[in-house]
């Protein structure tokens, strides 16, 4: 957060997306103890475990250009198109219950299968549409500097905003490449 205001953009909001599933790698202490012949600490720290909880949701970090001093936040949708949220995006996206944790910042989306097993932080096709839509209109441009298996920009494709998608790693590369089905319209940069 602090390298992202230092870079001057402002910190909007925080997104909660609820996960379907997360592993559980929390190990039961007393299992440790156990395999250590160590029934005195078996027994006293029975029904405690090691490692975090299990990982439910996931952080999303908003932030967004600071508009002009003495400007408003509906002034800088005219001038720039951008600042403001897509209600119909969390009603078309969001799974949540009720109207009011629609319009929250917790997200739980519909995931397929298709949603693992191609980058080990691999995000599901929706949550990247909600997201996109969330905040942008066709026509612009969407940037993932850290594409991975370029879920980001086939959700842009799809939506119809231009990407650019940057990934460190060729396999990534390779994988966005071959998901987006038409490299010539995507910008990949290693």
């Amino acid at each position: 957060m602090i390298a992202m205001e230092e870079a001057g953009f402002t910190f909007k909001d925080m997104l909660s997306w609820e996960k379907e599933a997360a592993p559980q790698r929390a190990q039961r202490l007393s299992g440790i103890y156990e395999r250590r012949n160590d029934e005195i600490n078996r027994q006293k720290w029975f029904g405690w475990r090691v490692a975090n909880l299990r990982p439910l949701f996931e952080p999303i970090l908003w932030f967004q250009k600071p508009y002009k001093t003495g400007g408003t936040i509906a002034d800088n949708v005219l001038e720039h198109e951008v600042g403001a949220w897509n209600e119909a995006a969390l009603k078309k996206y969001n799974m949540q219950t009720s109207e009011q944790m629609i319009f929250s910042n917790m997200m739980k989306v519909h995931v397929t299968s298709e949603d693992h097993g191609k980058h080990v932080a691999q995000k599901p096709l929706k949550l990247m549409e909600l997201l996109v839509s969330l905040v942008t209109v066709e026509g612009q441009v969407i940037l993932d500097p850290f594409m991975g298996s370029g879920t980001t920009c086939l959700a842009a494709k799809r939506l119809n905003r231009h990407y650019i998608g940057i990934d460190i790693d060729p396999n990534n590369v390779a994988v966005a490449v071959e998901r987006l089905e038409a490299p010539s319209q995507c910008e990949l940069a290693l």
